[in-house]
């Protein structure tokens, strides 16, 4: 019997299995998968060096930096006392540093001059982040930064001039090869001094005068709570406005009427140990919340002698335009803007550095420039008149810009004597009577010596 071979042959078509003895489509799909998550990683652990590296050159995080001494202030304070007003509520730091020749305080709100200043109240300084990251040879103007001394001991100023600028200051304003050097309205918010809020009225002190009032026997505005509201009278015209106007009051230690009218001056509650001349500001901001009707007409007047503008807010049109009151000429329109559905109207008007700001809403509506030629003080600087339309005024703020001093610590006019050399910049402290910086050393500072610029940690509120 003959023996049987069976031989068994694949077809023609078939390939062998993969030696893992999956399927081709499925091993190439696992490869790719392999690779997006090799990639994922590699570049999760290249953000976290980063990150690692980023956070190396910021100083602050582990180890708190605080603000020592005044010179940056309201920017950054120092040591403080932090103090409520015993007549109006409002709250104001003074500067614990220095020696007081007394322990009694004018509120920088309304005037009240008892107000004591209790160690219980004693605040440490702000604490600070400097970021190292910092490229030093392009330094930036407005910057705050941080700077080592001879001793060792950190400052914070402000960047005011560049290598090559011939810097001074006039009026409190800085020139720069003398020109004017303008701040932006985001710089303005930065610096402002908060003169005035309404929402803060005497409580303890009686029969004082309101500082908004409404002109003349017939005003159609009356006072609701520390706001105001507005109801058009039958002679209500195009440009017949009905003005509610605010007036400045002398809040300091000296001796005299409380009351007594004058102009926004650089007073400034967190010096009370320093004994000076007061300066007018003509550099100043209004801010405050308005509810106007669909149809609804109102305008709000600023100062700058001789100098007067008034900001027409119309609703029905939905603009907002510029007018100079002399000419009675627009000079200037916002783009067609759609208000608020609410009509509630968050207001910011503003006059600094010869420049007209308005702002609704954090929106910037009309930046414009005008020439001021001879500066003179008003003691009414701002104004609401109503038109068309039912009016609410509430959350009424009056602020200031900071004002520079010359190198004696006065008003007066000063230029440096030569413009800064190459790798010098001049620094300035935001509190001008309590700071040491460069105006009294014209070569101004090496950029070598700025160790970062310093910003406030996110997880501290700004003021």
């Amino acid at each position: 019997m003959n023996d049987l071979s069976i031989t068994l042959t694949a077809p023609a078509d078939m390939t062998p299995p993969p030696a893992n003895g999956l399927p081709e489509f499925i091993s190439q799909r696992r490869r790719r998968m392999r690779q997006i998550r090799w990639s994922i990683a590699a570049a999760m652990v290249a953000i976290v060096l980063l990150t690692v590296v980023r956070l190396s050159q910021v100083t602050g995080w582990w180890t708190p930096v605080r603000i020592e001494g005044p010179s940056m202030a309201p920017t950054y304070f120092g040591a403080h006392f932090h103090v409520t007003c015993d007549d109006c509520g409002a709250t104001f730091e003074c500067d614990a540093s220095q020696s007081l020749h007394s322990t009694r305080v004018a509120c920088p709100n309304c005037g009240y001059r008892q107000n004591q200043l209790d160690k219980a109240n004693l605040q440490r300084g702000d604490r600070v982040l400097i970021d190292r990251w910092y490229s030093v040879n392009k330094p930036r103007r407005g910057a705050a930064v941080a700077i080592e001394n001879d001793d060792g001991q950190l400052l914070i100023k402000r960047i005011v001039a560049l290598p090559g600028e011939r810097w001074g200051i006039r009026n409190g304003d800085l020139y720069i090869n003398d020109q004017l050097e303008r701040k932006t309205l985001h710089q303005l918010l930065e610096q402002r001094i908060l003169v005035h809020d309404n929402n803060h009225l005497p409580k303890r002190t009686r029969n004082l005068p309101p500082r908004w009032q409404g002109e003349g026997e017939e005003t159609h505005w009356r006072e609701s709570g520390t706001g105001f509201t507005f109801e058009p009278g039958n002679s209500s015209g195009k440009n017949n406005y009905d003005w509610l106007r605010y007036t400045h009051w002398a809040c300091t230690d000296n001796l005299g009427e409380r009351t007594q009218s004058t102009a926004i001056t650089d007073n400034d509650a967190y010096n009370p140990a320093i004994n000076r001349n007061l300066n007018w500001v003509p550099d100043i901001m209004l801010t405050c919340s308005v509810e106007c009707e669909a149809d609804g007409r109102f305008a709000i007047a600023a100062h700058d002698e001789p100098h007067r503008f008034e900001i027409v807010f119309d609703r029905a049109k939905k603009s907002v335009s510029l007018v100079d009151f002399e000419s009675d000429k627009e000079i200037a329109r916002s783009p067609e803007r759609i208000f608020a559905d609410t009509q509630r109207l968050e207001i910011l008007v503003a006059l600094c550095d010869q420049q007209v700001f308005v702002a609704e809403g954090g929106q910037t509506l009309i930046s414009y420039t005008y020439d001021r030629l001879e500066p003179c003080e008003t003691q009414k600087p701002f104004a609401i008149g109503g038109n068309r339309g039912r009016l609410k005024v509430t959350n009424l703020r009056i602020y200031r810009d900071v004002y520079y001093l010359d190198p004696l610590g006065t008003g007066l006019a000063w230029t440096a004597s030569e413009p800064l050399a190459p790798g010098f910049v001049a620094v300035l402290g935001d509190n001008s009577p309590a700071s040491i910086d460069s105006r009294q050393a014209e070569h101004g500072l090496a950029i070598h010596r700025i160790l970062g610029v310093v910003y406030r940690p996110f997880w501290t509120v700004s003021r």
